[in-house]
């Protein structure tokens, strides 16, 4: 989605309009040479979004039509777009989000019901949870906005320990882990110039009462190939990412002009550092954080069973405290090079949730325990269990012969 800005008599920027043109490409990023249909869309075109021309911002023709494009899915799976646009309003000019549906063809104004006299009705972030859309309005004091139909309402404001002012929008919101959304975001600073801050939201269970900003990074710099001094940097979506292998793509246009994409890197660890808090995140849904090999019901594990060290008095990591010498306390420590080497971040967050359990089978005999900590002393294929499990699995000695798996109740 580009931006295309057209002048009466040359680049004029105290008399111009904007268009959105849309266009396909392949995983490459080349641009596609054939007709390709989304919704009532046939690419390469220009939307076809009306507009007036005769309104006048600061006594001049400018700065018609739609400006900002945001490319995401709503409730309804729609492929839509999200813009800002002048708009004649109680006898004034004032510019407001729109949103085309490339399904229906149709556009609609958004009003915010609250404040709709507010100046900065603009560019805001699309957040889609539970079949409802919602929009970031604002992050000095989390702030999002439910909308319906056209009508976006303030919902509250959530408590946070991080605050950002002066945000004029910000990219979709893009789920990188079950319950864990990043968008970069962009201010507007005191010299006038725009920049992009990535930012991270955990949300529990998909609803919005849980949203709760987690990190975010400071100002971030993006060079223009050509140009050594930059303006305006805009990001306008994250198209893909690989949080395994630590990378994202981001599209930015420079100077509401130039579209480019970055390959951004670091991610992972950003992921990473801000989950790793005392208080483990619990996401929706615990199976969907478990690697492959760890899923119900699929991967059965060979291991060599010992017993839990019975001279630690506790287990530190999930508490509360269960004493290891408890004989009747049926729980496992799981080798801490085996999940390292398996799960995708942190797995404290996910290892002590109250629904993860692990399934051991020995002697035609099964038990299911609690997962309470990594064993860091155990081999690679071992894992560690309490003596009420060796007694019901009827093991007599150290490193007897087991298979296992998680279980996610």
């Amino acid at each position: 989605m580009a931006r295309l800005r057209q002048a009466k008599i040359g680049d004029n920027w105290g008399s111009y309009y904007s268009l959105l043109y849309i266009t396909t490409h392949d995983s490459d990023w080349v641009e596609r040479n054939d007709s390709f249909q989304i919704g009532n869309v046939v690419t390469p075109q220009i939307l076809n979004i009306s507009f007036d021309y005769s309104l006048q911002e600061n006594g001049k023709h400018c700065c018609n039509g739609p400006e900002d494009p945001r490319l995401y899915r709503d409730e309804k799976g729609h492929l839509c777009v999200s813009f800002n646009m002048q708009i004649s309003l109680g006898g004034a000019t004032q510019r407001r989000t729109h949103i085309h549906d490339l399904s229906t063809g149709l556009t609609r104004v958004v009003i915010f019901t609250q404040n709709p006299e507010h100046i900065h009705q603009k560019n805001w972030a699309p957040l889609v949870l539970r079949k409802q859309s919602y929009f970031l309005y604002d992050l000095n004091g989390t702030k999002f906005l439910e909308c319906t139909g056209s009508n976006c309402g303030l919902i509250k404001e959530y408590a946070s320990t991080i605050y950002l002012s002066s945000v004029r929008g910000g990219t979709p919101f893009v789920e990188v882990l079950p319950g864990v959304f990043l968008a970069f975001v962009f201010r507007h600073d005191p010299s006038g110039s725009y920049r992009p801050i990535l930012v991270l939201l955990t949300v529990q269970n998909k609803r919005i009462e849980s949203v709760q900003l987690r990190r975010m990074t400071g100002l971030l710099e993006f060079q223009h190939p050509n140009q050594t001094t930059v303006k305006v940097a805009i990001p306008a979506s994250i198209p893909k990412f690989d949080l395994d292998n630590d990378w994202m793509e981001l599209t930015l246009y420079f100077e509401d002009q130039f579209n480019f994409v970055f390959k951004v890197s670091g991610i992972k660890r950003f992921v990473e550092d801000a989950l790793d808090q005392e208080k483990p995140f619990l996401g929706y849904s615990i199976d969907m954080l478990l690697p492959a090999s760890f899923k119900t019901h699929k991967t059965s594990i060979t291991a060599n069973a010992i017993r839990l060290n019975t001279e630690k008095t506790e287990y530190k990591m999930c508490g509360p405290s269960i004493k290891y010498s408890d004989f009747n306390h049926l729980a496992t420590g799981i080798s801490a090079r085996y999940v390292y080497k398996h799960w995708r971040l942190n797995p404290k967050n996910y290892l002590c949730h109250p629904n993860i359990f692990a399934k051991i089978r020995a002697n035609g005999k099964s038990v299911v325990v609690k997962v309470t900590d990594l064993c860091h002393s155990c081999d690679y294929n071992q894992i560690a269990i309490s003596n009420a499990a060796f007694r019901e699995l009827k093991l007599t000695k150290e490193n007897s012969t087991v298979e296992w798996n998680y279980v996610v109740t």
